[in-house]
């Protein structure tokens, strides 16, 4: 129901009458910049919660900070492979796909992009970082095979200011 009601806000706010390229990746964009920071953040979310006791304080406390970690490796290069995906997906959804058609072939990408969502978001948190570290053989790789660096690390591993 919840896609049928966003995508549905999205063709009020964006109608697909008479539609332009600029006007289409104007959609495509509010929808990936308002929606996928959002999903995958709450996904991982979902996915840590699976560790930890939520009924003691400590149990929350800790799922919240590893919830926190999880957001910060592997949110920011998450949402990049959404846009990856989602954007020529929703390309061809709001060029092509009718509308009363498009909760049906959205599904289709979505189940597509839970299968790859879910090998990140239960992939396990590394312990919390200091951030001043940067070795190639001790990172562990990112969903497609690159490693997860700090801005900091790599600013320190090649010479520059932290």
């Amino acid at each position: 129901a919840a896609v049928t009601v966003w995508l549905g806000w999205l063709e009020r706010i964006f109608p697909s009458t008479n539609q332009t390229l600029g006007r289409l990746c104007s959609k495509i964009l509010f929808n990936q910049v308002c929606a996928s920071p959002w999903l995958n953040g709450g996904f991982f979310g979902v996915a840590t919660a699976r560790n930890h006791d939520l009924t003691s304080s400590a149990g929350r406390e800790q799922w919240l900070a590893a919830w926190g970690r999880k957001i910060q490796t592997d949110l920011p290069s998450t949402v990049c492979y959404s846009f990856a995906v989602w954007g020529p997906a929703h390309f061809v959804n709001f060029l092509f796909i009718p509308p009363h058609v498009r909760v049906l072939y959205t599904n289709g990408i979505f189940f597509a992009w839970t299968v790859f969502l879910s090998s990140v978001g239960y992939r396990p948190v590394a312990p919390q970082d200091d951030g001043k570290s940067f070795s190639g053989k001790d990172q562990q790789l990112g969903p497609v095979g690159v490693a997860s660096v700090s801005v900091r690390g790599a600013q320190e591993a090649v010479g520059g200011a932290p």
